[in-house]
């Protein structure tokens, strides 16, 4: 049921429309139903945009043009090992914030340590990342957007590597024209604002 006034209407039950709903005086602007499960908008008698099954359409119609996921939020990394057998660790900074466009993740973290009673063996890695990198080795997402300080020695960090099918990175040094190396865990410090790290980097999901 429901009720038509002047030029405003009030519906209390379904509209059924065929294809389209036009703006008055302007009937090349509209909201289209063109097939089942599906909604598209028109400017100038052009498409712009759809919502099918496959979420917002931008471009085109098919699944790689649909954006299915936006997501922001918080998670917490970690300092880890390979052999995950350090122990006795304390951060004081321990941060990290992501946002999520369909499967592209940009993530941002910062690290620091107070203490670190066994530093462990093995390569130095940070887990706790908030979506699984897609599984293809030949696509892991490299950055070297790294702030350091208060490692030991010459021992900071200069990129990182997400490592595919997984939520974690490892930490890698370059020296001049050396090859890239992933870093020991003896290069970590072990006493009061060590091993700060702040980076920032994008992968795809799987």
């Amino acid at each position: 049921g429901g009720t038509v006034a002047g030029s405003t209407g009030t519906f209390t039950g379904d509209v059924s429309i065929a294809d389209k709903i036009i703006h008055t005086g302007d009937v090349n602007t509209a909201i289209r139903f063109p097939a089942n499960d599906v909604i598209s908008f028109e400017t100038v008698g052009v498409e712009r945009a759809r919502f099918t099954s496959n979420g917002l359409c931008l471009g085109g119609t098919g699944s790689a043009n649909g954006l299915d996921d936006y997501e922001e939020g918080t998670f917490t990394p970690s300092y880890s090992s390979s052999n995950s057998d350090m122990s006795g660790i304390t951060h004081d900074h321990q941060a990290g914030r992501y946002i999520k466009v369909g499967r592209l993740c940009y993530i941002s973290l910062r690290l620091r340590t107070d203490a670190i009673s066994n530093t462990g063996s093995g390569t130095i890695r940070i887990t706790g990342l908030p979506f699984t990198h897609v599984n293809v080795a030949n696509s892991r997402a490299v950055s070297n957007n790294l702030f350091t300080a208060n490692w030991p020695g010459d021992s900071a960090p200069t990129q990182v590597l997400i490592q595919h099918n997984n939520t974690y990175l490892t930490v890698y040094q370059k020296q001049e024209y050396n090859d890239t190396t992933a870093l020991s865990t003896s290069a970590f410090g072990t006493t009061t604002n060590d091993n700060d790290i702040r980076l920032s980097a994008m992968y795809e999901t799987g």
